[in-house]
């Protein structure tokens, strides 16, 4: 799941280039990039009961501070958790750019805005936390559930 987050493909291959400044080619290759990402898992993956989870810290200035994905055993379902960086985006611009959400949920010290698509062989939801104070999007975790052919 890591391997195909278009987002930390594109951080990592920033970040290749930069330590390779001096390079002919700065731009990173596919499979560098793979390497990078397939070492970073290899590094912080842990597994507790039915969960298996890998966390990458990335050091700024990125729109994200860090990524987790998670992974059930049991369930087909798995969960993309990004951790936008301060003063990234807010409020406003996800709602600008995806439309109002479906569930707006408030509580005292966050906000929820929640996505939802469901088809014959997926459902995803993607959920928003957003700080009511200052409008600013914390976290987006994103749910992806595989559906069993008889539903």
């Amino acid at each position: 799941m890591l391997e195909n987050a278009t987002v930390l493909r594109e951080y990592i291959a920033q970040e290749i280039g930069s330590r390779c400044a001096a390079c002919d080619s700065p731009r990173a290759s596919e499979a560098e990039i793979t390497r990078e990402i397939d070492g970073a898992v290899n590094k912080g993956i842990f597994s507790r009961k039915n969960i298996t989870r890998v966390d990458y810290l990335m050091p700024q200035p990125f729109a994200f501070g860090a990524i987790a994905a998670m992974r059930s055993r049991n369930r087909h379902d798995a969960v993309l958790v990004l951790d936008f960086a301060p003063n990234s985006c807010t409020a406003m611009q996800i709602e600008d750019k995806y439309g109002s959400p479906q569930d707006k949920t408030i509580f005292q010290w966050f906000s929820v805005f929640e996505y939802r698509v469901s088809t014959k062989s997926y459902a995803a939801r993607a959920a928003f936390t957003i700080d009511p104070v200052s409008g600013a999007a914390q976290r987006i975790a994103i749910s992806l559930k595989r559906k069993n052919p008889s539903e």
